[in-house]
């Protein structure tokens, strides 16, 4: 793939040397005695995760499209999402690092300060740090602006103090970039400020909570008066609506690109357990063939709209809205996928924890959910897409 404006489906001989050292990196490290042994192990998912995000890191895979001043490896996002279809082609576990590579990271490249890049990046990469996301809170989730965790001026810093819920990986973290109100006056999207919190300070209390798969990955964190310095504020006093846009614009775009491969794999998974049920293989029936070829086919409708997203990343430009039109795509697919695996396997596998497709379908829900729900992405495409009218959302 070139790095114009012009999307180009094929790989460069380069990128197809880069595919083949990321094949032999896989290939040597998942039969890794610590993986081999604990891959399985529930209690150790988060062991096994960091693990995995500091190999990554020890083979010069990590950060692969981020400046090398900063520790990265100065490719391209085409690199990037080579080395995701081959983390999930080879059914690579999923990394700790995710917030931070993921969703921090790329914001404090565009929006952070040149001492900020240098503090946090090397060490988001090298799994020194781990970060979680703290905006959702009890009374502001799909409406997120409506948040009242507050930040208070104090000398040279912040007195922050709030509550936040619904926090990915909060347990095994080390910071947070956090939201929080910086002007009460000000109308709700105007006076927002995004801060970066260390967990393990005098003041923060993390909470696990257990979710509909069984995983306690989600949390809640509490700030009572937790001093920030000012120096670790992303962007300007009372901006943080646009910083935080920006990091759910990477999380809607971004995630599409690293779940495509995922929902792949659980697709050609269901294929082959259906080709094994003893009552018969459903495909059998043209309705259900008809229904795994639209499946398959917005899967990749879904690649292509992933490469194409690259091609704009490339050019330096960020989602912007048009990520929300991604996620809604993507969010609806991934629940049609799981709901169609169990759906024709009988009701032995839809009992709750029976395995694989079990597990998938539950987390398939939570794509409608996270980084905004199906129906705030829809008023966003109305609004900001179509030229609607905004909606009365009293």
């Amino acid at each position: 793939m070139g790095s114009g404006g012009t999307m180009d489906l094929a790989f460069t001989p380069e990128q197809e040397v880069f595919r083949n050292r990321v094949r032999a990196f896989m290939a040597r490290t998942l039969n890794d005695p610590f993986y081999q042994e604990n891959r399985h192990r529930g209690g150790l998912r988060s062991a096994v995760s960091r693990w995995w995000d500091r190999a990554v890191f020890e083979a010069g895979l990590a950060g692969l499209s981020w400046p090398t001043a900063y520790g990265g490896q100065g490719l391209g996002q085409v690199e990037e999402i080579i080395f995701a279809e081959e983390c999930y082609r080879a059914g690579a576990p999923e990394g700790i690092a995710w917030a931070g590579k993921g969703l921090l990271g790329p914001v404090l490249l565009v929006h952070g300060t040149e001492a900020q890049r240098q503090q946090f990046l090397p060490r988001i990469l090298s799994v020194d740090d781990v970060w979680c996301q703290g905006y959702s809170e009890p009374e502001a989730g799909s409406d997120l602006a409506a948040l009242r965790s507050r930040a208070v001026r104090d000398g040279d810093g912040w007195r922050l103090s709030g509550e936040k819920i619904w926090t990915s990986t909060v347990k095994d973290a080390d910071w947070s970039f956090v939201l929080a109100r910086t002007d009460p006056a000000a109308p709700k999207h105007r006076g927002l400020s995004l801060f970066l919190v260390p967990l393990h300070e005098p003041g923060v209390t993390v909470r696990p909570l257990t979710e509909v798969t069984g995983d306690d990955s989600f949390g809640s964190m509490h700030f009572d008066e937790v001093f920030v310095p000012d120096s670790q504020r992303v962007g300007e006093v009372n901006q943080g609506w646009r910083v935080a846009n920006a990091i759910l614009g990477f999380e809607r775009g971004v995630t599409a690109i690293e779940q495509h491969g995922r929902y792949h794999r659980q697709f050609m998974a269901m294929l082959e357990t259906w080709a094994s049920l003893p009552s018969g293989n459903p495909l059998a029936d043209p309705a259900v063939r008809d229904e795994a070829a639209g499946l398959l086919g917005e899967l990749q409708i879904l690649r292509f709209w992933c490469l194409e997203l690259i091609t704009e990343l490339q050019a330096g430009r960020e989602p912007g809205f048009s990520a929300s039109t991604l996620k809604y795509f993507y969010g609806d697919l991934f629940w049609r996928i799981g709901r169609a695996s169990l759906r024709h396997q009988g009701p032995a596998v839809q009992r709750p924890g029976d395995g694989f497709q079990h597990y998938e379908y539950l987390w398939a829900l939570g794509t409608n959910i996270f980084a905004g729900t199906s129906e705030i992405q829809l008023d966003i495409i109305a609004e900001h897409i179509l030229g609607l009218p905004r909606g009365d959302r009293s």
